[in-house]
């Protein structure tokens, strides 16, 4: 696919984000298009922002916002995706009102999945008739078939969602092999592509041992390329990694102050996406004096406005329902 002027249509293509990275490395075209709100450019550069690709920073408060210019341009594929966003908690909103979006979009998706060519459509309705929106019979067993088909295309999101579903079914079937290695092969095979949740979770199949042999150092390795990424949860992770590493240098010591500065930063990382465990990080930096100068003031304060953000009627909270990760690790062992 040659990107030559400003034309091109991203949606189509059998894989935009290894298109962007061979012939708009810098994105200078896609920003340029998305600066005149083109729906296209739109739509491939919230994929961007979900997944990162080692293009640009995760930023899905940005990549929702995208799709809902988009939406505004009458974009179908950027209309569905915000319908998706709202279904989910992640734009401003009433829930009810994802249905109006997917039906705005629902003829281009028919339309774009009757050859299963085109990975982003067979994503976008995978997710859609999962939940049942826009006049979708819900279905599980179609859904997992169209992200089946969008893996098959090499689409990065359809190996992470498969490779979820695999992981799903070893912990149903009590310990799978089978599907535990397909899990961690899937898992792989998207994260080499850049998806920064496929390189989170690849980090902690390799921690744990799931569906292949367990390889600490391969873990944090993956983990690292996940947090710069901006994953929030590999931040907040690599956060504690550098914590428990101070345990092995000398303290007070030129390589103990570094880890602990990188510990801070990447809590500061994770919490700019508002993950609560990040913002109660930094408040216990405060109140022991780790990393910064004591200030139990600020730090109770810190605490008491996370209190108020997480419990009262206009909580934000922190919704996990998007795909990231569904074992857990501790880098404090």
């Amino acid at each position: 696919m040659c990107f030559e002027g400003i034309n091109i249509n991203y949606v189509s293509s059998e894989s935009i984000i290894n298109d962007l990275k061979r012939d708009d490395p810098n994105l200078e075209t896609l920003l340029e298009r998305a600066r005149s709100d083109d729906g296209d450019a739109l739509f491939a550069g919230s994929l961007v922002l979900l997944g990162g690709f080692d293009l640009a920073p995760i930023d899905e408060v940005e990549a929702t916002e995208w799709t809902r210019r988009g939406a505004v341009a009458k974009h179908p594929a950027c209309a569905v995706a915000y319908g998706l966003h709202l279904r989910s908690g992640y734009a401003p909103g009433r829930a009810r009102e994802a249905d109006r979006y997917v039906v705005a979009g629902k003829k281009w998706l028919l339309d774009a999945t009757k050859d299963q060519s085109q990975p982003c459509a067979l994503m976008l309705r995978a997710v859609v008739e999962e939940v049942g929106l826009g006049g979708f019979r819900r279905s599980k067993l179609n859904a997992a078939r169209l992200c089946a088909a969008a893996a098959e295309l090499d689409d990065p999101f359809g190996q992470f969602r498969l490779g979820q579903q695999y992981e799903e079914q070893s912990r149903r079937s009590g310990a799978s092999d089978r599907d535990a290695e397909a899990a961690f092969r899937l898992m792989r095979l998207s994260a080499e592509q850049g998806l920064a949740a496929a390189q989170r979770t690849l980090s902690v199949y390799l921690q744990n041992g799931f569906g292949t042999d367990k390889d600490p150092d391969a873990a944090i390795t993956w983990l690292l390329k996940a947090a710069n990424q901006h994953h929030p949860i590999a931040a907040l992770e690599a956060g504690y990694w550098c914590r428990a590493q101070t345990d092995e240098v000398e303290p007070n010591s030129e390589e103990a102050t570094r880890l602990l500065d990188e510990m801070l930063n990447w809590y500061k990382v994770a919490a700019r996406s508002g993950l609560p465990m990040a913002e109660l990080a930094i408040a216990y930096c405060h109140e022991t004096g780790l990393a910064v100068e004591q200030n139990k003031a600020l730090a109770y304060s810190m605490y008491h406005d996370w209190r108020i953000e997480m419990t009262g009627p206009s909580s934000r909270g922190y919704r996990t329902n998007k795909p990231w990760i569904t074992l857990g690790v501790e880098w404090r062992c």
